[in-house]
């Protein structure tokens, strides 16, 4: 197969060597995909610049690429999420990278599922972000109804992590320039700072959490606008002890990068806040929780914003995403509440309204087919039409008696005497298509009576057919 490989670290190097190369040797827990694209990213760039070696010491040569969507091929024979055929995508885990190629073998816990809404291009694109949002917010322990403030986000970062912070109920700003301020507020920022005229630091303070992009230049300034006590989250900055400790690196590593990290700790030292130092890391999983669907009001059903969320797995997987959206404050829907929020918003009248309880009654086929229709309309349509035509009469028969000097047409009478007899036969079929659909909506009762043995049960499983 062929392969992008990185042959040795370069600070300032971005060229890696195009490679024919075995295909990769499948494990228990593996499963073997084949690249339909990865994307590439800042960390590609910092691992071929060796900014990251002392957290994981690559060999090479290396096969580079992080993230990436693909199709099952192969599977190990302790895996049990997937099958050949699937659709997924995900992070390489960080000691086994490897998507710029055609072939990847990947850790069954480092995929997802690919939601069919996406392209192979757009779901490449998405693991890397995803991930360093939810895991910054898991260091975090973020709380509903608390501010954030994401450092430079109208980058990639900041379209993944501004949308994810608004679902956790957080009040998020932001800082860049003016031109990107439309499109992050869409995404849920609530104050855009455009920092060509205003510094964040001037105009903010006492924020519960920071997520820094910029790195070492602007920390100062973002524990400034931190409240005592507050957490700032850095993806830019060094490595740190507490960095170190939950990554369960070795004692070495824990003494070094304390002292790495050291400057930054004295800082958020002095008004009691943390510092924590983020490297991403593999987890199929988050990547099932932070993909949501908006649906914008008016184009819903109940002509209100909508959220989507797709998961993956059964009952159990379900259960969990219900008490977790329970606890953030939202409850199940009454009954029927979704078409009653359709009525009550003007998007369907209340004949659509009860064919839509009629239609998850239904018990044939016909009857099926009769809703769908009332659903779409078909009484609603000849009811406005018959209201039209009686409008429009009643409207001549009060200027006939406001103003009979003026209308001179004899026929106008006798053509009034031909319209009423024309609705009186339009509610009269409606009247009887509404007793022939009563029938079969609820079916007709039928006793099938006669002596033993006279061929009831014959009759009877000829009409079941």
């Amino acid at each position: 197969m062929k392969a992008a490989i990185l042959t040795h670290y370069d600070k300032n190097g971005t060229n890696l060597e195009i490679r024919d190369v075995p295909l990769p040797v499948l494990e228990d827990d593996e499963v073997l995909v084949r690249v339909k694209a990865a994307a590439v990213n800042p960390l590609d760039n910092m691992i071929i610049h060796g900014e990251v070696k002392l957290i994981v010491p690559y060999k090479m040569p290396l096969i580079m690429g992080n993230e990436f969507s693909g199709i099952v091929e192969k599977t190990g024979k302790n895996t049990t999420r997937f099958k050949a055929g699937d659709k997924v995508y995900g992070r390489m885990p960080l000691k086994k990278i490897g998507a710029f190629a055609q072939y990847a073998a990947i850790e069954e816990s480092a995929l997802a599922l690919m939601p069919d809404y996406l392209s192979f291009e757009e779901a490449a694109s998405i693991p890397l972000t995803a991930l360093t949002a939810m895991q910054a917010f898991e260091i975090m322990q973020v709380k509903s109804g608390e501010s954030i403030f994401i450092s430079g986000g109208t980058g990639s970062l900041g379209a993944m992590a501004i949308p994810i912070a608004k679902s956790l109920g957080l009040h998020v700003y932001t800082n860049g320039s003016k031109e990107n301020e439309e499109r992050v507020r869409k995404l849920g920022a609530e104050r855009f700072i455009d920092y060509k005229k205003e510094n964040y630091v001037d105009v903010l303070t006492n924020v519960d959490h920071v997520l820094d992009t910029l790195g070492d230049r602007e920390l100062p300034n973002e524990f400034k606008v931190l409240k005592k006590g507050g957490n700032l989250v850095s993806l830019r900055g060094l490595p740190n002890g507490r960095f170190a400790k939950r990554n369960k690196m070795s004692m070495f590593k824990q003494i070094l990068f304390q002292i790495a990290g050291r400057k930054y700790d004295k800082m958020a030292a002095k008004n009691k806040q943390t510092y924590d130092f983020i490297f991403v890391h593999e987890d199929g999983k988050d990547i099932d929780e932070v993909l949501l669907s908006l649906m914008l009001a008016p184009h819903t059903y109940t002509r209100e914003n909508v959220v989507e969320i797709n998961c993956h797995g059964g009952t159990a997987v379900l259960r969990r995403v219900l008490q977790l959206l329970r606890k953030k404050g939202a409850r199940l829907a009454a009954p029927g509440e979704f078409t009653k929020r359709a009525f009550l918003n003007g998007r369907i009248d209340l004949t659509q309204a009860e064919a839509v309880m009629e239609m998850i009654q239904s018990k044939s086929r016909l009857a099926m087919e009769s809703s769908i229709n009332q659903i779409k309309g078909s009484i609603k349509e000849k009811v406005t039409d018959l209201r039209e035509e009686i409008i429009r009469d009643a409207s001549w028969i009060e200027a006939s008696v406001d103003d009979p000097e003026h209308i001179e047409d004899a026929e106008i009478p006798a053509a009034l005497q031909e319209h009423i007899r024309k609705w009186e036969e339009l509610i009269q079929l409606l009247l009887s298509s509404s007793e022939k659909g009563k029938y079969i909506k609820e079916g007709v009762r039928t006793a099938i009576a006669g002596k033993p043995n006279a061929g009831k049960s014959s009759v009877m499983n000829l009409l079941l057919g």
